[in-house]
């Protein structure tokens, strides 16, 4: 099972965006802000 959804949410008066991508037990999840930075993050759960 793939699965694969977007969060938009705000993070200390930034507005983020998180996209997820889940296969099975992994997910991956990439985080974009919208000043500029960017961060990615894989989580295992």
């Amino acid at each position: 099972m793939i699965h694969h959804y977007m969060t938009r949410y705000s993070e200390k008066g930034n507005e983020t965006y998180t996209s997820w991508l889940q296969i099975g037990s992994i997910a991956f999840s990439e985080r974009y802000y919208v000043d500029g930075k960017r961060v990615k993050k894989n989580s295992w759960m």
